[in-house]
């Protein structure tokens, strides 16, 4: 079975933001955490690109 991008018409839009994040958070990363190798970096920054991700995804407005 192949997945177009008509079968999830806002992953794109998701990934491009997930990358923009990654990129935005690595040097902040190194900045604080300098002794971490490259791929370290790499992973923190995927793992906290998740998070805020996720963060975004659950937020809620108005009355519960």
């Amino acid at each position: 079975m192949d997945v177009t991008e008509e079968d999830y018409p806002l992953a794109q839009p998701r990934a491009e933001q997930f990358d923009m994040l990654v990129r935005e958070l690595m040097p902040k990363i190194r900045k604080f955490s300098p002794h971490l190798s490259d791929i370290e970096v790499l992973r923190a920054a995927a793992r906290m690109a998740e998070y805020r991700l996720d963060d975004e995804r659950t937020l809620m407005w108005g009355p519960w």
